[in-house]
């Protein structure tokens, strides 16, 4: 009876931390060509946390990234993608805040180091207006005069409906079927 009991409360436990929203927090930082990445998947209410980190360089992630794409199926690819653009739509996945930071210079020319920090800061609000709905966003990049400088910090909270998720993963395999059968008619 024991074991039965201490069974189900596991699976009541998996079927909470399936169903309620899960918690990203992230934090990013490029500095010149140096990349550290943090994040922390938070279930059960924040009760179990999972950290994941990325710490490399930039060339070095760009070629393991060439790498992925030729041995990557195409459908995996189209399935992220719809997974991600029906998660906007829907509300499954909604950026709740970001804070960004920036410092970026040219000690030899003022005047790129302006541009470069106010197309920067442009093209951070630009994106993350289209892709995500409106949010607690903070954005600053600032130019650097005195030195030769790249820094970029983002810090942010990203939550996910995993039951919303798997509506559109049905929702996916299901039009895929249709065609399917359309197509052998």
């Amino acid at each position: 009876m024991v074991l039965f009991l201490c069974i189900l409360a596991g699976v009541i436990v998996l079927s909470v931390c399936l169903f309620w929203r899960i918690t990203l927090r992230f934090r990013v930082q490029m500095m010149d060509a140096h990349l550290l990445a943090r994040a922390e998947i938070r279930l059960l209410f924040g009760l179990i946390r999972i950290p994941v980190g990325v710490d490399t360089s930039i060339a070095a992630l760009l070629r393991g990234k060439r790498e992925k794409e030729k041995a990557k199926k195409p459908r995996r690819k189209s399935l992220l993608r719809g997974l991600l653009r029906q998660g906007r739509k829907t509300g499954a996945l909604r950026l709740t805040e970001l804070n960004c930071r920036g410092l970026i210079g040219d000690a030899d020319d003022a005047f790129f180091s302006v541009m470069a920090a106010g197309t920067i800061q442009i093209a951070l609000e630009l994106l993350l207006h289209t892709r995500f709905s409106p949010c607690s966003c903070r954005i600053s990049i600032a130019p650097s005069f005195e030195r030769n400088a790249l820094w970029i910090y983002m810090e942010g909270i990203l939550e996910i409906v995993p039951t919303q998720i798997i509506g559109i993963l049905i929702r996916n395999e299901k039009a895929r079927r249709d065609r399917k059968h359309d197509a052998s008619d």
